[in-house]
């Protein structure tokens, strides 16, 4: 990965640029309109080491988006990227408050690792790729305009040989892109790993 560009995703491009055009539109037609609409999702997958999430990461902010990521191995429960309850507040004066976090509030939240999600977590995000979270049994506006989950993928997946997503859960995402590994590129690009060269960055051609 060099400093401008990640070598390989020119095969992926024209995909991203699709979706984050659409993204855009969707954006600007909600805030015309005052309409809310679901996330528009989009799920990243690929063998590891091939810069899904450090891709992403950089990429959203040159196009205009506030960021930020989650681990999705480390959480026993959705409800926690909306913060955390008051426990003061509950034990002293029986109240269910929240101390809300600031993961909602970004234009745009990376589900990492999302398939080594936890199995009681899965149908949890279901929900939430619809727009949906609750926590103390209410409802938690989510801010995001996008998910962006990210997978390594195993090499019976990376083969077509085993599923990837679950029907259910596949649908919740408006496109499925596969990055590039190392086996997918020409002799010039894993030259150009080797090497580090730099080259032109993702806002030249987005």
């Amino acid at each position: 990965m060099s400093d401008s560009r990640i070598i390989g995703w020119e095969k992926i491009l024209p995909e991203l640029a699709v979706f984050f055009t659409v993204l855009r539109m969707r954006t600007e037609f909600q805030t015309k309109n005052g309409i809310d609409l679901t996330p528009f999702n989009l799920f990243l997958s690929g063998r590891p080491g091939t810069n899904k999430t450090e891709g992403v990461l950089r990429l959203c902010p040159l196009l205009g988006y506030s960021v930020e990521y989650i681990d999705c191995s480390t959480l026993d429960d959705i409800a926690e990227l909306a913060g955390v309850v008051d426990i003061q507040a509950n034990r002293e004066h029986g109240i269910a408050r929240i101390i809300e976090g600031d993961l909602l509030n970004k234009d745009i939240l990376v589900l990492d690792e999302f398939l080594n999600a936890r199995p009681h977590v899965v149908p949890q995000f279901r929900l939430m790729l619809q727009g949906k979270l609750k926590l103390l049994a209410k409802e938690v506006p989510i801010r995001t305009k996008c998910l962006i989950a990210t997978a390594n993928l195993s090499e019976d997946m990376d083969a077509g040989e085993a599923n990837v997503l679950d029907s259910p859960t596949a649908d919740r995402f408006a496109m499925l892109i596969r990055v590039p590994s190392l086996r997918d590129l020409k002799t010039d690009e894993k030259d150009a790993i080797i090497e580090a060269r730099s080259g032109h960055g993702f806002e030249n051609v987005l």
